[in-house]
């Protein structure tokens, strides 16, 4: 049985329309419209790092044309599972090149 309510938004906490039936659909005015599987809803509850990857990648798909994203528990474990980039380290200055030795010049034949 599928039911529509207000509710807030997982991510921002704006109102926003949730259709729920074995997942929640959510129509939120911030973050778009996307879908959530229950067991993904669970875990995001508990991992506000894991909130964030899963915001990002909502808005990265929307982006790119997708109406409405499906998140699972298994879209969150492929997020989790790319490691974060390293900060950059700073370059170490290069030290200078040693002058050349002038070139002779070649003898016309």
């Amino acid at each position: 049985m599928n039911s529509t309510r207000k509710s807030k938004c997982l991510f921002c906490g704006r109102t926003a329309a949730l259709k729920a039936a074995t997942t929640v659909q959510v129509d939120c005015p911030d973050c778009g419209r996307y879908e959530l599987t229950l067991e993904a809803i669970n875990h995001l509850r508990l991992d506000a790092q894991a909130k964030a990857s899963v915001r990002a990648e909502i808005r990265r798909q929307l982006d790119s044309g997708v109406e409405r994203p499906q998140i699972s528990l298994e879209v969150i474990q492929a997020l989790k599972a790319h490691k974060p980039l390293k900060p950059l380290t700073a370059l170490k200055a290069l030290k200078p090149l040693k002058a050349l030795k002038p070139l002779k010049a070649l003898k016309a034949r």
